[in-house]
């Protein structure tokens, strides 16, 4: 059975990967000029999406590390490794 401190990191990891995708979107469409989103300096908000999402894959790049080092210690492994030495 997995730790809580383990089941949060790999939410956090899922939030962070999907928050990275979705910034690094919204950040493409502001600084292409997009007309249907209403913002008054688009350069400025594209800019700023850009560099959130860079903080979000860094987050995103610890909580990897973190579940990694974890998973060894408790000496868990991947289930498609385990079904592979089954068969």
């Amino acid at each position: 059975m997995e730790s809580k401190s383990l089941c949060c990191a790999i939410y956090c990891f899922t939030l962070s990967v999907i928050s990275t995708i979705f910034l690094s979107i919204l950040a493409i469409v502001l600084v292409s000029g997009y007309d249907y989103i209403k913002i008054e300096n688009k350069d400025q908000g594209g800019e700023t999406c850009f560099w959130t999402a860079v903080i979000y894959m860094g987050i995103s790049i610890l909580c990897f590390i973190y579940i990694k080092r974890r998973r060894n210690r408790l000496g868990l492994r991947a289930s498609f490794e385990y079904q592979a030495e089954q068969l």
